[in-house]
C-alpha cells in the first residue's frame, strides 16, 4: 500500500524534531552509571590515571559523553604533578561501541585544558611512552581548544608556555601510519603579563617508529608579529625597537636530527622614538638543525652575494634552563649602514657623524657572557659636523660582556696629522675612560662644539679655542656617578677664542697646558688680544676663593689700547637716555657675578696720555665688579712711582680712583716729588674732563723761574679738569730761599696763567707762569730775593 505523501513529510519532520530534542535533552540525562566505563576507557586510551568530575551525554558531535573537571595524570616516576587539568573534555565513542558494549573512543575534544610538557631527568618527556603506544594502538582522534602548554625539567618549571593552543591530532587510520598534525598558538612568559608574544601556526606529519620518534614534515607559520613582542620573549624586556615580522619554517627528518629552513621577513624596523623609520625591512633566509629530544638548536643565515651579515644562532635546554647565544659574523658591511641604524635606535652622539668605508668582524651575545665580539674599522673615514674628515688607518673594536673597548687606534686627518686614540666604556658600574695621544692635531676635534665635547663634556679651557693645532696627551675619566674629568699635559700651536668681556679674542701663539682633578694650568704662553701681546701664565683652581690666577707680561701698551680691549667690559650702556646722558645702572651679567680672580701685571712701558711709565708691576683682585691694582710699581723718568687703583664696573660706566706717590724725579736740574688722590670715570677725554685729583709736593735744587734756584719748596695742590682744560689750586706754599722763606698760595685762571703770590721777610713777591709748561717767572728782581 502506497503511503500519502503528506504522511512521509511529516514523518521526516517528526524524526528532524525528535532528533533536535534528544540533542537538547540528552546533556541532562544522568550518565553516573556509565562514569565507571567511560573512566576506564579513557585511563585506556591515555595510558596514564585519570579523575574525572560529573559524566553527561552528548549528541552535538555525535554520541559520546561530556566530562567536567578532569585531572590527568602523569607517571609518578617523571613528576607529582598531573600531566594535564581539564575545565572539560568530549568523549565522543565510536559507532560500533553502540552494539559492542565496549566504550571505545573515536576523539577527545579538550575545552581550556593547562598541559605540562615535563622532560624527566632520566631523558625522555612524558608525552614519549604515549607515542610508543601509538605505533600499534587505534588511538582516538585528540582536539586541544584554547589551552595552556607548561614546560618542566624535571621539578623546574619553563619561563616559557604557550596560550591560546588549538591543537588537532588525526591518529593514523592502520597501525604504524603517520599522525596528522595541525596547530595554533602564541608564546608566551611566565614572568610578563598574560598574554601572548607573536602567533603562529602550523601542520605536521609524523611518522613514528617503534622507538617512539621517529619522523617529522612540520611547517610553520609565524603570523604578523610585533618584534618587540618577540625581543621580549626572548629576552625579558622590550628594546624600545619597533616593527613587524612574519616568517616560515619547515622541519624535515628525524626528530633527534632534524633538518631546519626558514624565511624571515621585517618590516618597518625602527625605534619608537624615532622617526621616520630606518628602514622598510627585508628578508633572512635561514637553515640549520634541531635535536627536538636533546633540545638542541643550531641556525645560521643563508649566505648570499649581496648579505655583508652571517647571524647563526644556538639553544640548549630552551624549554627548561634556556642556554642559547647569537653571533653575528659581518664582512664589508658599510659602517654608514651601522651609524644609521644607531642613529636610528638613539645613539645621539652619531647624530653628527659621516662615514665612508667597510667594517669586518664578528659579534656575539649569550646571557652567560653578554656581548662579546670585535670589529676591524680600518680605513674608515669619518666627518664630524662638517669639519675636515679623518681616516682611522687603525682601528679596532673589542666588545665583552657590558664593557666596549677600543684598542689604540691611528686616526690621520686630510692635512696628514695624525692621533692616536684608545677608549674604554663599562655600562654597570659606569665607566669612561678615552685616551688621546698626538704630535701634533687639529684643534676642532676638541673644540666646545665638537663631537667630543658634546659626548663627554669641552675640555676645560682648550675647548674653547678653534682652529690651531694641539699636541700631547688628554685623557677623560669618569666613574660611576661621579662628574667625568679631563687631564692630560699638551703643547698648543695657534689657536683663537673669544673671552666674554673682552672686544677683541684671545690669539694664541704658543702654551703649556697641564689638566687635572685639581684645575688646568698654563705655562710658557703668549699671545695676542688687539694690538697688544702678552706672554704669561694661567692657572685655575676651582675650590680656592679667587680661582683663576694670572701673571700677564706685556711689551708695550698705551692706556688707550687696554680701555678699548676692556670697553665690553667697562661700558655696559644699553638704554637710550644711559647712551646719551651717561645715567642710570644696569644689572651686572652673570658672568661678571661670577668673576673672582687675581694676579700679577708687568709691562715694560705703558704710556697715559703721551707719559711714560716703564717697569709697570701691579698685583691686583678682580671679584665681580671691582678690581682692585694693589702695590703698583714703576718708573716715571728716572723717578719711582708707587700708587693703588681701585676700578668700579658696576655702574654703567667705569669709576677710578688712584693713590700714589712720585718720588724724586729730575727737573730743571733738581728732583721734585709727591703724592696724589685721583677721581674720575667715564672713558678716553670724558674722563680726563671728569678727573679731579689733590695731594702734596716737594723739590729741591729745581730752578723753578729763568733767573733763580729754589734750594727747597714744598706745597698742597688740587687741580679739576673741564673742558676748558686744567684748573690749579696751589696752597701751603713754602719756598725756602736759604737767605729767606716764603709762603703763599696761588691759582690758574682759565687761560692757563697762573699766578701765586708769596710773602717773606723781604716784602711780597709774585710769580707768573704758564701751567701747561711751568714756565713761571718773578714779578720782583732776582737781586732783591738774593
Amino acid at each position: 500500500m502506497k503511503l500519502p505523501r503528506i504522511s512521509l513529510r511529516w514523518t521526516i519532520v517528526g524524526g528532524l524534531l525528535l532528533a533536535a530534542v534528544a540533542v537538547v535533552l540528552v546533556p541532562f540525562l544522568n550518565a553516573d552509571r556509565y562514569s565507571r566505563r567511560v573512566l576506564t576507557s579513557l585511563e585506556t586510551a591515555l595510558g596514564r590515571k585519570v579523575e574525572i568530575g560529573e559524566v553527561h551525554f552528548s549528541l552535538f558531535r555525535g554520541p559520546g559523553f561530556t566530562l567536567d573537571k578532569v585531572v590527568i595524570y602523569d607517571d609518578p616516576a617523571i613528576g607529582a604533578e598531573p600531566i594535564a587539568y581539564v575545565t572539560s573534555l568530549e568523549a565522543r565513542v565510536r559507532l560500533r561501541t553502540l552494539w559492542t558494549g565496549e566504550i571505545e573512543f573515536s576523539s577527545l575534544r579538550l575545552s581550556e585544558p593547562s598541559v605540562n610538557i615535563v622532560k624527566s631527568a632520566a631523558g625522555p618527556w612524558n608525552f614519549e611512552p604515549l607515542l610508543v603506544r601509538a605505533v600499534g594502538a587505534n588511538l582516538p582522534e585528540l582536539h586541544v581548544r584554547d589551552g595552556r602548554l607548561n614546560f618542566k625539567s624535571s621539578n623546574t618549571k619553563s619561563v616559557f608556555y604557550l596560550t591560546g593552543t588549538d591543537l588537532d591530532i588525526d591518529p593514523p587510520s592502520r597501525p604504524g601510519g603517520a599522525f596528522q598534525i595541525r596547530f595554533s598558538g602564541a608564546p608566551a612568559r611566565t614572568d610578563r603579563p598574560a598574554h601572548g608574544f607573536g602567533e603562529f601556526s602550523g601542520r605536521c606529519r609524523w611518522q613514528p617508529t617503534s622507538k617512539g620518534r621517529g619522523g617529522l614534515d612540520l611547517n610553520v607559520k609565524l603570523e604578523r608579529s610585533a618584534v618587540s613582542d618577540l625581543v621580549t620573549l626572548l629576552r625579558g624586556q622590550d628594546l624600545g625597537v619597533q616593527g613587524l615580522m612574519t616568517g616560515q619554517l619547515r622541519l624535515r627528518g628525524p626528530v633527534d636530527d632534524l633538518e631546519l629552513s626558514a624565511d624571515i621577513q621585517l618590516e618597518d624596523i625602527h625605534r619608537w622614538d624615532v622617526m621616520p623609520p630606518y628602514a622598510q625591512g627585508g628578508p633572512l633566509r635561514f637553515r640549520g638543525k634541531l635535536n627536538l629530544v636533546s633540545q638542541e638548536l643550531a641556525v645560521e643565515t643563508v649566505p648570499e652575494p649581496s648579505s655583508a651579515l652571517l647571524v647563526r644562532f644556538r639553544a640548549a635546554n630552551y624549554l627548561s634552563k634556556p642556554d642559547w647565544g647569537v653571533n653575528v659574523a659581518f664582512k664589508g658591511l658599510p659602517v654608514a649602514r651601522v651609524l644609521d641604524v644607531a642613529r636610528h635606535m638613539g645613539f645621539t652622539f652619531t647624530q653628527s657623524m659621516e662615514a665612508e668605508g667597510v667594517a669586518a668582524g664578528v659579534v656575539g651575545y649569550s646571557p652567560a657572557q653578554g656581548v662579546q665580539g670585535s670589529a676591524d674599522l680600518r680605513g674608515t673615514k669619518v666627518k664630524v659636523r662638517g669639519g675636515a674628515p679623518f681616516v682611522l688607518e687603525e682601528g679596532m673594536l673589542v666588545v665583552s660582556g657590558n664593557r666596549i673597548h677600543l684598542a689604540p687606534a691611528l686616526v690621520r686627518s686630510g692635512d696628514g696629522k695624525s692621533a692616536r686614540i684608545e677608549a674604554d666604556y663599562q655600562q654597570e658600574p659606569e665607566l669612561v675612560d678615552l685616551k688621546i695621544t698626538t704630535d701634533e692635531f687639529t684643534m676642532g676635534g676638541v673644540g666646545e662644539k665638537s663631537d667630543l665635547a658634546s659626548a663627554f663634556g669641552p675640555v676645560p679651557l682648550v675647548g674653547d679655542l678653534r682652529d690651531g693645532t694641539w699636541g700631547g696627551a688628554l685623557r677623560y675619566n669618569k666613574v660611576s656617578q661621579q662628574p667625568g674629568e679631563w687631564s692630560g699635559t699638551l703643547h698648543l700651536a695657534g689657536g683663537t677664542a673669544s673671552i666674554t668681556g673682552f672686544a677683541e679674542p684671545l690669539i694664541v701663539e704658543k702654551a703649556n697646558v697641564s689638566l687635572s682633578a685639581r684645575g688646568v694650568s698654563v705655562t710658557d704662553a703668549s699671545a695676542r688680544m688687539g694690538k697688544i701681546h702678552v706672554e704669561g701664565e694661567y692657572h685655575n683652581v676651582p675650590d680656592s676663593d679667587r680661582p683663576v690666577k694670572i701673571l700677564c707680561k706685556v711689551k708695550a701698551a698705551t692706556a688707550a689700547d687696554i680701555e678699548r680691549l676692556l670697553m665690553p667690559t667697562l661700558n655696559r650702556n644699553q638704554g637710550l637716555l644711559s647712551r646719551a646722558l651717561g645715567i642710570g645702572r644696569t644689572s651686572p651679567p652673570d658672568w661678571l657675578k661670577n668673576r673672582r680672580m687675581e694676579g700679577n701685571l708687568q709691562i715694560g712701558k705703558l704710556t697715559i696720555h703721551g707719559r711714560e711709565f716703564s717697569s709697570v708691576r701691579a698685583h691686583w683682585y678682580w671679584n665681580q665688579t671691582h678690581i682692585d691694582f694693589t702695590r703698583i710699581a714703576a718708573k716715571y723718568g728716572d723717578a719711582r712711582f708707587d700708587g693703588h687703583l681701585m676700578v668700579d664696573i658696576g655702574g654703567p660706566e667705569p669709576r677710578y680712583q688712584l693713590g700714589a706717590s712720585l718720588d724724586s724725579m729730575t727737573w730743571r736740574g733738581g728732583t721734585v716729588g709727591g703724592d696724589v688722590h685721583l677721581n674720575t670715570s667715564g672713558f678716553g677725554r670724558t674722563a680726563l674732563d671728569r678727573l679731579t685729583a689733590e695731594g702734596e709736593f716737594r723739590g729741591r735744587s729745581v730752578a723753578l723761574t729763568r733767573d733763580a734756584d729754589i734750594p727747597s719748596f714744598s706745597g698742597c695742590y688740587d687741580i679739576a679738569w673741564s673742558r676748558n682744560g686744567p684748573r690749579l689750586q696751589l696752597d701751603c706754599l713754602r719756598l725756602d730761599l736759604g737767605t729767606d722763606v716764603l709762603t703763599g698760595r696761588g691759582s690758574s685762571s682759565e687761560d692757563g696763567r697762573v699766578a701765586v703770590d708769596l710773602t717773606g721777610t723781604a716784602g711780597p713777591v709774585r710769580l707768573t707762569g704758564n701751567l701747561e709748561a711751568l714756565d713761571f717767572r718773578l714779578e720782583r728782581p732776582a737781586a732783591e730775593i738774593r
